[in-house]
């Protein structure tokens, strides 16, 4: 099931991807998704009704909300919130997804620097091996695939037979040119009627490396690359190619250079 749970995601999600409208990017180091962990919205009394889930775009194909502690399914643990996402009654497969606007960033992601970091806790019922799987899918501006990446929830085996979720997570490089991400959470049923398949706080973090106050690349941070940016950002020479941008503001101007003097002060990264 491993495989063919990230194989038949990344298939169905070019369906889901265009239900609803685009949640956007807004900074790093922030989880972009919404409602990670089910919270928002109404739970199904059993799991064997569908319920709206806000925020997340389904097909209608069982994919549900339970609370924990419902009989038959994971009590709650430390972190977990009150609800989960779950496969669902008549299952086969499951599927929910999000598409995030990346454009925002465009700047930081066209370096190929940027970073990520997916997680989540996936898991299943005693010694079913139903089980939970999340891709990533990456696009262009003009919305062609330039990349995917995945994670895989434990098998039966791997939580000890035990109806609970594990903490899942996987990290990897934004590739660059990404304007926007589709997260497929998918649910395959192995055994019996209902689709155990379990999963909740789901998170996607984009994370910039550290910014480099050398802006004169001379092997030191101090008063010349204060100096060297005021005279790139006056339209002077820039011989080292550095970005005048050093806030990620968008533009080069006076909030640059104080970005540069608090960090050379010792002050954190914009």
């Amino acid at each position: 099931m491993k495989t063919s749970s990230v194989v038949r995601a990344a298939v169905l999600a070019a369906g889901v991807a265009s239900i609803g409208g685009l949640a956007q990017a807004q900074d790093y180091n922030i989880n972009l998704i919404a409602n990670p962990g089910a919270e928002e919205g109404p739970a199904s009394p059993n799991g064997n009704t569908i319920v709206m889930i806000p925020n997340w775009d389904t097909l209608d194909d069982g994919f549900t909300v339970v609370a924990y502690g419902t009989a038959g399914f994971p009590a709650a643990f430390s972190g977990s919130g009150q609800k989960f996402f779950v496969g669902g009654n008549n299952a086969q497969f499951s599927t929910a997804s999000q598409t995030i606007d990346l454009t925002p960033l465009a700047q930081g992601l066209d370096t190929g620097a940027v970073t990520f970091q997916l997680a989540a806790d996936l898991g299943g019922a005693g010694n079913q091996d139903d089980n939970a799987s999340i891709t990533l899918l990456w696009a262009d501006g003009a919305g062609n695939s330039i990349g995917t990446s995945g994670l895989q929830g434990p098998l039966a085996g791997e939580r000890g037979n035990q109806t609970k979720l594990l903490h899942r997570m996987t990290m990897g490089t934004v590739p660059a040119g990404a304007r926007s991400v589709t997260l497929v959470l998918f649910m395959a049923r192995n055994v019996g009627p209902f689709n155990d398949a379990s999963a909740d706080n789901v998170s996607l973090v984009l994370s910039r490396p550290p910014c480099n106050p050398d802006i004169n690349d001379d092997g030191v941070a101090d008063q010349g690359d204060v100096d060297y940016l005021i005279n790139v950002i006056a339209g002077g020479g820039n011989p080292n190619n550095a970005d005048p941008d050093f806030n990620n503001d968008g533009v080069g101007d006076q909030g640059d250079v104080d970005a540069l003097i608090n960090v050379i002060a010792g002050g954190a990264c914009p």
